[in-house]
């Protein structure tokens, strides 16, 4: 019977802090933490780093804040293979690139047009990603105070770092190491239990109860 998972104080209070949202949250997070200390699975980053994306798409809808999976209108596998239909017809029976006179003018034409729609799609679909991260943090923030606009952008880029790095990983793109994949998880659990569970909130309220129970004692 395999033994069960131990946590350290983060991942305890942000695996708690999930469960408190969503069950399916929290799983999603175990589920990384435990294929991430397998020590004899050879894919363990990957395979962890994917739960760990999977986790950030998936933290706005299963939240129940107001937003779709802020990446679901990406769809970059689908523009990017349709992009690549179009290339492979344009080079259909075409053995040297370089010999342009041999490519059929009216799949050139195609492929130009193709090209420009993705060029552009791409060029709106980022400004409205940011905005919708954006957005997601706004709603965390227990607050409900707006950041400044620059404060903001650092935080929007920051999320997105962390998940570019965990998408890489589990694409197998980007070859890391125990030290690496650590100190990008922990960023993670940093940035949603700052949102989450505050750490001032905690401070405070247990400032409040020492302030109380001095108060009581003072009192004859």
């Amino acid at each position: 019977m395999a033994e069960p998972l131990q946590l350290d104080g983060q991942q305890k209070a942000l695996y708690d802090a999930l469960s408190n949202k969503n069950s399916l949250l929290s799983d999603m997070y175990l589920g990384a933490l435990k294929v991430f200390k397998d020590e004899t699975n050879p894919d363990r980053f990957s395979l962890s780093a994917h739960n760990m994306r999977e986790l950030m798409d998936k933290a706005p809808p299963y939240m129940d804040v107001g937003l779709k999976d802020p990446y679901s209108s990406e769809k970059m596998s689908n523009k990017v293979d349709n992009l690549e239909k179009e290339w492979n017809r344009l080079i259909k029976g075409v053995k040297k690139i370089d010999d342009c006179n041999k490519l059929d003018k009216v799949r050139l034409e195609k492929f130009l047009k193709a090209c420009g729609k993705f060029f552009n799609w791409f060029k709106e679909s980022r400004p409205k990603l940011k905005k919708k991260i954006a957005k997601l943090i706004r709603t965390l923030d227990p607050t409900g105070l707006p950041l400044p606009s620059p404060i903001e952008e650092l935080r929007v880029n920051e999320w997105g770092l962390i998940r570019d790095y965990f998408l890489h990983v589990c694409h197998h793109d980007k070859p890391t190491n125990i030290v690496e994949f650590e100190s990008w998880l922990h960023a993670m659990e940093r940035f949603f239990l700052d949102r989450l569970q505050p750490q001032t909130y905690a401070d405070l309220n247990l400032i409040k109860s020492i302030i109380r129970a001095g108060e009581g004692d003072a009192n004859p």
